[in-house]
């Protein structure tokens, strides 16, 4: 577990604790209690056994990254903006050419696809994992990222929200599928079938508008960083 060796010794200090007391309160051995604030990290156990001896939620040990650190000019601003203008742009434009554009909407079909990859996020770095990637959206607009431990965190917050969202797509494509095929005698013609199943490929349409577009370039400027 990423527990921080800074905010253990910080919470015993703040006890007026010392090692060897924090060791006799949480039941862990005084070598553990020493490492842990020297080096971090730690079991799920030993976690537990710290925030109980602390009486403080387990999410009050983890260590907290800070903000990326990046520069920010209008010139830069204005040329992600562009950038994302025209990566929206071209995908609209080809929905048009393919159709009317109101054959590409369908609300329930967005908001399980960002709906599901928030709920894995979550899941994944808890709540503020999940609001740290929405706050790294502005980066998309900025120059450089400076490297880091912050940044690698992002890097992987949105390497891991890409796999979320395609393995959301998966499952919402297979669920429509299944729908389809088991209430087939509902389905009076062969037309109806053809717009089910194009609702069920919106799916991966908007999994891939939001990992390509948006959340690709982000990750590929984070990783940049570090070179």
């Amino acid at each position: 577990m990423n527990i921080s060796a800074e905010k253990v010794k910080q919470i015993r200090q703040q006890k007026g604790w010392t090692q060897e007391v924090l060791a006799k309160a949480s039941g862990l051995s005084l070598r553990t209690v020493q490492r842990l604030e020297r080096e971090g990290g730690g079991s799920g156990e030993t976690l537990q056994a710290l925030a109980g001896a602390f009486d403080v939620e387990v999410g009050a040990l983890f260590f907290d990254y800070p903000n990326p650190q990046s520069q920010w000019t209008k010139e830069k601003i204005m040329h992600g903006s562009i950038a994302v203008f025209v990566l929206l742009a071209a995908v609209s434009l080809l929905m048009k050419l393919a159709g009317e554009l109101k054959m590409f909407w369908d609300f329930y079909t967005l908001a399980f696809a960002l709906f599901f990859t928030c709920a894995a996020t979550i899941s994944a770095f808890g709540v503020n994992g999940l609001l740290k990637s929405f706050g790294g959206l502005r980066y998309l607009f900025s120059d450089k990222v400076e490297g880091g431990k912050a940044t690698e965190k992002l890097a992987q917050i949105y390497q891991k929200q890409i796999q979320f969202c395609y393995g959301g797509g998966v499952i919402g494509v297979m669920v429509g599928i299944i729908s389809i095929h088991a209430n087939i005698e509902l389905i009076e013609a062969t037309v109806t079938i053809h717009r089910a199943y194009a609702v069920n490929v919106l799916l991966f349409l908007y999994c891939g508008i939001y990992c390509e577009a948006i959340l690709r370039p982000l990750l590929a400027k984070l990783q940049a960083s570090d070179d």
